[in-house]
């Protein structure tokens, strides 16, 4: 393992920065990011996901419908629905019919980030994408 001239690995600075980065996060209250109304949580493991291809389809069609004309898209990636807090650090919970959201963050050419809900509501079979947030 590589030492630096400190004498700590560059593993172990590695794992304490990781470590540092979390508990910030929790002393911020664990707030996820809110882009165009939707709270951006994990990336999705699309390994495991076998709807993937489809919910991306859907999301990128619903960015052309929502934001005619927009950047082109650098990156699309999709992140399970965040946490909504509120003033006090409290989550928010939301009451809904059937299950919903993935969303899908685009970053696009001009640099300017976007996002649009994207899954199955209710007991559609065909992904929808929703575009404004709770």
């Amino acid at each position: 393992m590589a030492r630096t001239t400190r004498g700590h690995s560059s593993a172990a600075r590695l794992l304490l920065s990781a470590i540092l980065a979390a508990l910030i996060s929790s002393c911020m209250g664990g707030r996820d990011p809110v882009i165009d109304g939707w709270p951006v949580g994990r990336v999705m493991d699309c390994n495991r996901d076998a709807t993937c291809a489809d919910l991306a389809a859907a999301a990128t069609a619903g960015l052309a419908r929502r934001d005619p004309g927009h950047p082109a898209i650098v990156t699309l990636t999709l992140h399970d629905e965040g946490r909504v807090v509120n003033e006090d650090g409290e989550q928010v919970l939301f009451t809904r019919s059937g299950s919903c959201c993935s969303v899908a963050r685009f970053a696009l050419a001009d640099g300017t980030v976007r996002a649009i809900g994207v899954g199955y509501p209710g007991i559609s079979r065909e992904p929808s994408a929703i575009d404004y947030g709770p």
